[in-house]
């Protein structure tokens, strides 16, 4: 039996309940779950921004992925409802 991740538990979710969620690719390892705002109809993934600079840390420093994530990701992000963007958790 193939073991589910937590983005397919998630996904499969929101298609039982007819939801769509704005997706950060890239960062499925990252998503913790969602959110339902049952007065706008919609969902918002939850990440873990620890998981998110760690997935970026593959393939860059620590500096670089920082950099990346504030100036690739965030901005692409900023051009959404704040309704519908995704939320990402920060943890100490």
């Amino acid at each position: 039996m193939e073991k589910m991740t937590m983005a397919s538990v998630v996904f499969a979710a929101l298609d039982a309940r007819e939801l769509g969620a704005i997706k950060i690719d890239g960062f499925d390892e990252a998503i913790m779950g969602f959110v339902v705002d049952d007065a706008h109809e919609s969902a918002r993934l939850v990440y873990s921004f620890n998981t998110c600079i760690a997935t970026l840390e593959k393939q860059m420093s620590l500096t670089d992925a920082l950099e990346h994530w504030q100036f690739n990701v965030e901005g692409s992000l900023a051009g959404f409802p704040d309704k519908v963007r995704p939320l990402i958790l920060y943890i100490d």
